[in-house]
């Protein structure tokens, strides 16, 4: 296909080595949050620092599935494109 004719996804990741590193960094913060599963209201900095963390995490996740969704999009039949989007689609399952 004529590049043309599709989406410049440099824009969300400069590589796919940036996207993979990225869903690494947002699967670490996923575990970080819960650790304050339970103190929450032990105090207003846990909850501070929990959101935080959760912005964080759900900025990255946004792109990533973006990123993802669209590499797909792009070629369908590319079992690259097939196994990140299936990644994609495990972290919003983490997520949840």
């Amino acid at each position: 296909m004529n590049t043309n004719y599709t989406w410049d996804l440099t824009d969300i990741f400069k590589t796919k080595e940036d996207f993979k590193k990225e869903i690494t960094e947002v699967t670490l913060k996923l575990d970080q949050i819960k650790k304050y599963q339970g103190s929450l209201n032990e105090s207003s900095e846990n909850i501070f620092k929990c959101y935080n963390l959760y912005e964080k995490a759900l900025e990255s996740q946004r792109r990533i599935y973006a990123y993802g969704m669209l590499n797909f999009h792009l070629d369908m039949a590319n079992s690259e494109n097939i196994k990140l989007f299936k990644k994609c689609e495990s972290l919003n399952a983490k997520f949840s």
